[in-house]
């Protein structure tokens, strides 16, 4: 009987793929993130926060302001105005106003240190929004290659069950085979074409998925994935990196800042606003037929006296939502602890099963070896084959998925490591 090379088989199957270029991983990832509409919100936010720090520096300087009015008022037979407001029927009037605030008990300063905290956490939660969508695409990505190679493991079968049923026939025609042998021989391929037909539509799902997700064609081929080393440090030591480094942990605890930055603020509020005020201007009435043109200087003060506890209740609202802030920023950590052992876990479980399903691989092919030999000397059944082929088949299919599996474990890893995008 003719056999057929698992990897030859694959690797045909596959060329009209090989025309194309392939997409690699990394390609992938960039295609999503200039796509996937969450990311891109996220840079658009951490845009949106550097314009609110650059408003708040603003405040520092001296703001001038050009100001200008025509006021026109009732007049009697003589042009002299009838209403008690005004100077003149006519009056023009234009002026440069500058004010500079002195003293304002911090409120300008914890503003801008409560936006410099707000870009940095929206800064982190780009990275934050960077990471997970990799880790979408590496996850549809290794769905897409899961699938082609169980569709090729399957397309393999079916041609070992063509082969095998043509040769049934012919030994049955022959007499050398009893019908039920060659029943189960027509069997086994009318459930190695149901098996091509439901891998070629999981496959066809793996794609739309992964498209959905990068926005790429979906017939695009994908580059083997890269061989990625599975980490070697204990748990301690990645439990400490990814408190350090992980963004949305950081993200957390700029927020944590922000929001007492918020209660400078509002404690800022009670304290006396100090500013220096000047204008420079013009003003002409034409009743009077005069044209002045002069200038002033002064201090302005403002301080609030009574306000039925409207700053206070202000003040207080900052203070607990700070303390909410800390109690995210924990939640957050431990979250990220969580994560970091359960990846962990799941490496370590990876690698085992990689090697147990390389074992496994090496004795079912093995055994699918033997049970071919005998049953072409007559000691086993079309039946026993068949069982032989489906075993070495679902072992292929586990060595692959636990390939697959341990890179996703590894890409996992990295994730709850807070590993951010080169």
């Amino acid at each position: 009987m003719r056999r057929y090379s698992f990897l030859a088989t694959l690797l045909l199957l596959q060329a009209p793929a090989l025309a194309a270029t392939p997409v690699t991983l990394d390609q992938a990832v960039q295609s999503a993130l200039e796509t996937n509409p969450t990311y891109q919100k996220a840079e658009l936010a951490s845009q949106v926060a550097e314009q609110e720090l650059r408003a708040a520096r603003a405040t520092f300087f001296p703001q001038l302001a050009v100001t200008g009015s025509y006021l026109k008022s009732s007049a009697d037979a003589n042009q002299n105005p009838t209403f008690i407001a005004a100077n003149a029927p006519n009056e023009t009037v234009a002026q440069l106003g500058l004010t500079q605030p002195i003293f304002e008990g911090g409120l300008l300063r914890a503003t801008v240190a409560r936006q410099q905290a707000q870009l940095a956490a929206a800064q982190d939660d780009g990275a934050a929004a960077a990471n997970a969508l990799r880790l979408q695409v590496v996850s549809d990505y290794v769905g897409v290659l899961r699938a082609e190679q169980a569709l090729a493991i399957a397309r393999v079968q079916l041609e070992t069950a063509l082969a095998h049923d043509r040769e049934s026939r012919t030994q049955f025609k022959k007499g050398a085979l009893p019908e039920l042998d060659a029943t189960n021989s027509a069997l086994g391929v009318a459930n190695a074409q149901l098996a091509v037909k439901q891998a070629e539509a999981a496959l066809a799902l793996a794609r739309t998925g992964f498209a959905t997700t990068t926005g790429l064609d979906p017939a695009v081929p994908l580059a083997p994935l890269p061989a990625l080393a599975p980490q070697t440090d204990t748990l301690a030591a990645l439990t400490a990196l990814a408190i350090t480094q992980r963004p949305d942990l950081r993200a957390a605890r700029e927020r944590t800042q922000s929001a007492q930055d918020d209660v400078r603020i509002a404690r800022a509020a009670l304290w006396p606003q100090v500013s220096l005020v000047g204008a420079a201007g013009w003003d002409a009435a034409t009743a009077l037929s005069t044209a002045n043109a002069g200038w002033d200087a002064g201090v302005n003060l403002s301080m609030p006296l009574f306000d039925a506890g409207h700053l206070g209740a202000l003040t207080q609202a900052a203070v607990l939502t700070a303390q909410q802030a800390a109690r995210d920023e924990a939640s957050v950590a431990l979250g990220v602890r969580s994560d970091v052992a359960s990846a962990d876990s799941d490496m370590a479980i990876a690698v085992q099963q990689v090697a147990l399903a390389d074992k496994s691989a090496t004795l079912a092919a093995r055994a699918a070896g033997m049970t071919e030999q005998g049953y072409r000397l007559g000691a086993q059944s079309t039946l026993d084959f068949q069982l032989a082929q489906q075993a070495l088949a679902s072992a292929q299919r586990a060595q692959a998925d636990a390939r697959l599996n341990e890179a996703l474990a590894i890409e996992r890893l990295k994730w709850a490591m807070g590993e951010t995008l080169p």
